[in-house]
């Protein structure tokens, strides 16, 4: 018989990298809208 067992390994192993995505993506996407300034952004658009 098979039994079921819970592991925590893969969450353990994925959660340090999805904490530093959710850093990173944001703190990138802010530093690539802060190059122009806000009147040249509404200009553009």
């Amino acid at each position: 018989m098979f039994k079921w067992h819970f592991t925590l390994a893969p969450l353990v192993i994925s959660l340090p990298l999805l904490c530093v995505l959710i850093l990173i993506i944001p703190v990138v996407a802010y530093h690539n809208l802060s190059k122009r300034s806000v009147v040249d952004r509404l200009r553009f658009e």
